[in-house]
């Protein structure tokens, strides 16, 4: 290659360095440019806290982009799942705050999450500030069955709900029937959003609740040492050991990471394998309504990365008074199930019965994370 070659080689090769580095540096500036700033998102919730009214939600699309949590505070939000069915059956209308060419428009026709019940559109505008990427806001009315009660939201009430636990440990196979007879006792002490199966003496309810509402600097500064609970699978039952609650000894309110998508659900653990019953008084009402019953297996338990998952199966049954809604084994697997049933309505003889969910396990079960969603519909 002659010298006039080669230097018309490194011309061209120059060229295209720095033609390639323009085009890095534009298609950046371009990508940032797109980015809505936070007074940006924040302009948009403002938009919808002006026009809220009861039975709304609020979302944002895609659902990665986090940054839009910080602007939603004091809004009722409905989180989206990270793939697969979205169930809207919460709101009546949903705002749907969306940006990186996400929208609602998009979130409707299913092209990426797919939601079960039909949406329709009402509204569609854009928020755009100067030096930021613009948000739309767009509102839809939604068709299909309402959430007319939850067990997540009832499930501080002691007036509608009721945790009882089995005083012995069962020694029955999965399949026998439940004995309703049984002596039970009450796991009325709350605490850390759900009801424990804590002891009944005063002295020690004084000091578990002493230690619930210390500050979270001597909470830290009392953190137990125990190893075992150090660990991937464990670290959440830090709080209940260090103010001496037994960490699976209870139902809660809780996020799981049930088929890959965080879950917000109502947490049962089997309690040393004894029975627990969850009795339940949704609204009463005259009209025709469904029970949706929701459940899932925590990942981490069915398909722990570093060992063998320990769970095994729960056995479960709901049942109104006399009539058996679910009576069946329940398997650990991957994904979030459901199960529909009809349930009774209010009639001249008076408010239909409590439902009563009904689960255990064998005894020393350890990966037994089952989280449930269990909503009245009409």
């Amino acid at each position: 290659m002659s010298a006039d070659q080669r230097r018309a080689f490194g011309y061209l090769l120059l060229l295209s360095l720095i033609a390639a580095t323009s085009w890095s540096v534009w298609e950046t500036a371009a990508r940032r440019k797109s980015v809505p700033t936070r007074a940006t998102w924040s302009a948009a919730a403002d938009m919808v806290r002006d026009r809220l009214r009861p039975g709304d939600k609020v979302t944002w699309y895609p659902e990665w982009a986090g940054e839009a949590r910080l602007s939603l505070h004091g809004l009722p939000i409905l989180t989206l799942p990270h793939r697969g069915e979205v169930d809207l059956g919460s709101a009546t209308r949903l705002w749907v705050l969306g940006a990186f060419e996400y929208d609602g428009r998009k979130l409707a026709r299913g092209e990426h999450l797919q939601p079960i019940q039909p949406m329709r559109e009402l509204s569609y505008e854009r928020v755009s500030l100067k030096g930021s990427g613009g948000v739309t806001v767009s509102s839809f009315s939604i068709g299909g069955e309402k959430v007319e009660d939850s067990l997540y939201d009832d499930l501080s009430d002691q007036h509608k709900v009721e945790v009882l636990r089995s005083l012995k440990r069962s020694n029955r196979s999965l399949q026998d029937p439940m004995n309703a007879t049984s002596p039970h006792e009450r796991c009325d002490l709350w605490g850390l959003g759900g009801w424990h199966c804590a002891s009944q003496r005063r002295a020690v309810r004084q000091r578990i609740a002493r230690c619930l509402t210390r500050p979270q600097s001597e909470q830290l500064r009392r953190r137990t040492k125990r190893r075992d609970v150090y660990t991937l699978d464990r670290r959440r039952w830090l709080p209940y050991v260090d103010c001496k609650l037994h960490p699976t000894e209870h139902v809660s309110r809780d996020w799981r990471v049930i088929g890959e998508t965080p879950r917000r659900c109502v947490s049962m653990s089997p309690h040393q394998g004894r029975e627990v019953e969850i009795k339940w008084w949704p609204k009463e009402s005259d009209q025709p309504r469904r029970l949706w019953f929701s459940y899932g297996w925590e990942d981490l338990s069915v398909r722990h990365p570093f060992r063998d998952s320990r769970a095994e199966p729960l056995w479960l049954s709901i049942r109104q008074g006399s009539e058996v809604l679910i009576d069946e084994e329940v398997s650990p697997t991957m994904g979030w199930a459901r199960i529909i049933k009809s349930i009774r309505a209010a009639d001249k003889e008076g408010p239909p019965p409590p439902i009563r969910l009904n689960y255990r396990a064998p005894k020393g079960v350890e990966d037994a994370t089952l989280c449930i969603s269990l909503d009245v519909r009409l």
